[in-house]
């Protein structure tokens, strides 16, 4: 395995708003090539790309319990993966500062503090393909869902 791509789990509120009855239509499998997994609204195209580009040599990490992740973060391939938004940023801060023995590859629309920065297991990668790149993959490759 070349890297662990990581996402936290979000599951949606499974209200009946109009949004909820849009995506389950579209995501039911009523229609041939959606998915929608119970984890979360849809699998993040990040991981999909890096899936790709790696031809599926990669391990994806789904988090739900963020304690019990650090604890075996270690054990999985390195660097571990994250896209940094708003939504994770907290928690991403977390595993970097907790997760001793592990390097971290970050990308995203969210760029991290400095101090996260000038930690030297912490790569940030403006762009994906940067990523790829320094890790062997392939940028030519298309997603792999």
């Amino acid at each position: 395995m070349k890297l662990t791509a990581v996402q936290f789990a979000s599951i949606p509120e499974r209200a009946s708003s109009l949004p909820e009855q849009y995506a389950e239509a579209l995501y039911s499998g009523a229609r041939a090539g959606y998915y929608r997994p119970s984890w979360a609204w849809e699998i993040p195209p990040w991981i999909a790309r890096l899936s790709g580009a790696f031809a599926d040599d990669i391990r994806v990490e789904i988090v739900r319990d963020l304690e019990a992740f650090i604890k075996y973060a270690g054990d999985l391939p390195q660097p571990l993966t994250f896209s940094l938004m708003d939504a994770n940023r907290l928690e991403v801060q977390h595993v970097i500062r907790h997760a001793k023995g592990c390097r971290f590859a970050l990308g995203g629309y969210v760029k991290p503090h400095a101090a996260l920065l000038s930690d030297p297991r912490v790569t940030w990668y403006e762009r994906i393909e940067n990523l790829i790149l320094a890790h062997g993959g392939s940028v030519t490759a298309g997603p792999s869902y």
